[in-house]
């Protein structure tokens, strides 16, 4: 998928979807040239600027509108066909939109794949340390990897259950231990979004 768009709007070329938990009240979201940029809203309290202490926004593949729940199409929402003992490459290309990103950047970024019944959850797990050396920095995007096997489908009573679907998701949360910064105001640009089956 390379061209990124809202998929509350546009359903055209390979689009997706980002949540915010707080629903967008401390997230900007920009979709633009085909990329999905997110950041912390920059409220003021007593002079000092807050952005995000405690956030999830879930990147992900499909076309969804919230008017149909529950009664959702999953192949909509996961475009991969599940195949047995199959190891899957999960690639993003992410950039830090400006400075204040590359100094203060997101807690953690999840990136790898999941199934509807939740059996196979495979996230791995990027994160600055406290050098700030783990994440995206300024222009060209950067690659980032995750590698996941599928093992083998179950049996379930679900219509599509056998799907999967790529996803990146950026965390923060005031409270993890190599946090030195209780407010996150850098953001994260989304470039692209790959899955390849790897071949031996």
């Amino acid at each position: 998928m390379q061209e990124i768009s809202d998929g509350l709007v546009d359903t055209v070329g390979g689009s997706h979807i980002v949540q915010g938990l707080s629903n967008n009240l401390f997230t900007n979201v920009e979709f633009a040239n085909g990329n999905v940029t997110v950041t912390p809203k920059l409220a003021e309290a007593n002079g000092a600027q807050l952005g995000w202490k405690n956030e999830l926004i879930i990147s992900h593949p499909g076309t969804f509108d919230p008017s149909r729940l529950p009664l959702v199409d999953l192949s909509q929402l996961y475009p991969l066909t599940w195949e047995d003992d199959t190891l899957y490459e999960v690639t993003v290309e992410l950039s830090a939109p400006d400075e204040i990103a590359e100094t203060n950047p997101p807690d953690l970024i999840r990136l790898g794949m999941d199934p509807p019944i939740q059996e196979v959850i495979a996230l791995g797990i990027i994160t600055p340390s406290l050098a700030r050396a783990g994440t995206p920095k300024q222009g060209a995007p950067q690659t980032y990897r995750a590698f996941v096997h599928g093992n083998s489908r179950t049996l379930a009573t679900l219509e599509n259950f056998d799907r999967l679907r790529p996803r990146m998701d950026v965390i923060v949360h005031e409270d993890l231990i190599f946090n030195t910064n209780p407010a996150n105001l850098g953001g994260i640009t989304l470039h692209n979004m790959t899955v390849r089956k790897v071949r031996f």
